[in-house]
């Protein structure tokens, strides 16, 4: 499998995660490089020209979460995905949570001048403790979304996680979140898949 990524992309993490976790053999490919014939093929295979995306035999596959997803379809016995179908539709709808709802905010905060702070703060801990919503079924979170072992929806969380935890440099201070939630970062931080996919994309920027 070739990924298509940077250095600086952090949405990659997902992908080196789920394939880390998958014990999938990939190889990585910075369209940054210089290396034209790269950045041809992965402008072919992304039709929004972004990273990360995918190219697997003859599938084409683009953004984080949807080659997550792949990932765990093409190589089902890592067991990182449901296999329940409401267990499926739930992971779905966290992770739109996370992406359509969380992250925009997110932005509008980083955007946000001096006097639109408080209130776009106080929009995005709203969201954050939505999650706490009995239909979202936070407690099932021990210490992993998917109980004792990761889980696609803990991969695909990481990288709010890791935003979050600078938002003193993007937001002005810290941002407040339930402390389930913190518990559930720590624990999905630690893990050893996550790690190496930090170090994976650590290599990266350090090659580039």
């Amino acid at each position: 499998m070739i990924v298509y990524t940077t250095a600086t992309c952090g949405w990659a993490l997902r992908v080196y995660a789920a394939l880390l976790e998958a014990r999938a053999p990939f190889r990585l490919v910075d369209v940054k490089s210089g290396d034209e014939a790269a950045a041809a093929a992965w402008r072919r295979d992304s039709p929004y020209a972004r990273t990360p995306a995918i190219r697997h035999g003859d599938a084409a596959i683009w953004e984080s979460w949807a080659i997550a997803a792949y990932v765990d379809r093409a190589f089902p016995e890592a067991g990182i995905g449901a296999r329940d179908p409401v267990e499926q539709a739930l992971a779905d709808l966290w992770m739109w949570h996370c992406d359509r709802e969380v992250f925009p905010l997110l932005t509008a905060l980083a955007k946000a001048d001096d006097a639109e702070r408080p209130e776009r703060r106080e929009a995005l801990t709203a969201a954050l403790h939505r999650l706490e919503h009995p239909a979202f079924d936070a407690q099932r979170i021990a210490p992993f979304w998917g109980g004792d072992r990761l889980s696609l929806v803990d991969i695909g969380y990481q990288v709010l996680f890791d935003t979050l935890k600078r938002a003193p440099e993007w937001a002005g201070e810290a941002i407040a979140t339930p402390e389930w939630f913190r518990a559930w970062s720590d624990a999905v931080g630690a893990h050893p898949t996550i790690l190496s996919a930090q170090a994976l994309a650590l290599a990266l920027g350090q090659a580039a």
